[in-house]
């Protein structure tokens, strides 16, 4: 998952333009990476042409989660030991 700092995020934002799109979007402009391990998984588990549109919606939030849960853990155990993760 990619992280920006906010004020990163509204530069880029403000950056960004639909008729001026990076030249390697043109080149890839679906990237399938994700979706074709998750096809490649869940077929060998449930066989061929099983997949669903659900599925793969809770394959993406999983892996969202993966990347989120740890993040939160770590705060919360800094707030238990008393330091606040977000004190400057």
């Amino acid at each position: 998952m990619l992280r920006l700092a906010p004020d990163r995020a509204r530069e880029l934002a403000a950056e960004f333009d639909l008729q001026r799109l990076p030249l390697d979007f043109y080149a890839n402009p679906y990237p399938k990476k994700r979706a074709q391990e998750y096809v490649k998984l869940y077929e060998a588990a449930q066989g061929t042409g099983s997949v669903t549109a659900f599925g793969s919606y809770t394959w993406d939030a999983c892996l969202e989660l993966e990347h989120t849960i740890p993040a939160s853990a770590k705060e919360r155990a800094a707030w238990h030991e008393g330091v606040s993760p977000c004190a400057a």
